[in-house]
């Protein structure tokens, strides 16, 4: 995909709770002729265990299609989201007239709406959930008028995003050829995120206090694979002595040049290295 900021990888397909970014399914995209993946067959299949229970879905303009709108109200499921003027089936007459900022027009059939709001940029949205009327919303600096489908789909369309921000904080991608590592890997970290998405619902629910991430990894997950981790002596990694560096970390100290050479740093042996080589019976070079 050639406008992202990943071109190359895997695309995953994903259906995510609005407020919270936990993901309720995911589908990998597989290039097969007998698999479609036509933005209307995706969107049906995903859905598929939560139709018919009077859902609302927010979904992204590459899927949004005015035959997807009435399948999915053919299925007792709503759905507001912003729409491309080029799609299939979409009001011609809307587009025609000429818009000045603030402006809005709107065409319906049955159910479903599209409207059309002048911005400062064209905005098109579709919904079977909102009406054609303007509702006040505080900005940063103001109070705005915005239809009422814009207003519900900045709202309830976070989720994907709010997903993707949580597994960037602790990203376990490594550089391989393999395909199946770096899926394992990614899959992985969803894991250990959507276990602390779960668990910090549970804790609001019980008025307790949520839980990091990084937190949920070390105290919850790592002791039971038997990996147990010691914090670091701070006062060890400032320490001169052999004796308290080995029990930290340490650094290497640059010291001024003797003979102002250019192009050359000095550096002190290493005391740790020293006091190893030491007890193993080796000669260090100076």
């Amino acid at each position: 995909m050639k406008d992202k900021p990943t071109k190359w990888g895997f695309k995953f397909y994903e259906l995510c709770e609005s407020g919270s970014g936990y993901v309720f399914r995911l589908e990998m995209f597989c290039a097969d002729k007998w698999y479609s993946n036509k933005p209307t067959d995706v969107v049906m299949r995903i859905m598929e265990s939560l139709l018919d229970q009077g859902y609302h879905v927010f979904i992204d303009n590459y899927y949004c299609c005015p035959d997807l709108a009435e399948k999915l109200l053919l299925r007792r499921t709503m759905t507001c989201r912003t729409v491309r003027k080029n799609r299939i089936n979409m009001p011609k007459q809307l587009f025609v007239k000429k818009m000045k900022q603030g402006d809005i027009d709107y065409s319906r059939k049955g159910s479903i709406l599209v409207t059309r709001w002048m911005d400062k940029k064209e905005v098109v949205t579709l919904s079977t959930i909102s009406q054609p009327e303007f509702q006040q919303t505080r900005g940063r600096f103001e109070v705005k008028e915005k239809p009422c489908s814009v207003i519900d789909y900045v709202k309830n369309m976070s989720g994907v995003d709010h997903s993707d921000q949580l597994l960037n904080y602790f990203p376990m991608h490594r550089r391989t050829i393999k395909w199946w590592k770096k899926s394992f890997f990614h899959l992985l970290t969803l894991c250990f995120v959507q276990s602390n998405v779960l668990f910090n619902i549970l804790q609001r629910q019980r008025h307790q206090k949520t839980v990091g991430m990084y937190n949920t990894v070390l105290d919850s997950i790592m002791p039971l694979g038997g990996i147990m981790i010691e914090p670091v002596n701070a006062a060890a990694m400032g320490s001169t002595t052999a004796k308290d560096k080995l029990e930290g970390k340490h650094f290497p100290t640059e010291i001024p040049n003797p003979n102002e050479q250019v192009n050359r740093k000095y550096f002190k042996n290493c005391a740790v290295c020293w006091e190893r080589a030491a007890l193993a019976g080796e000669s260090s070079k100076s």
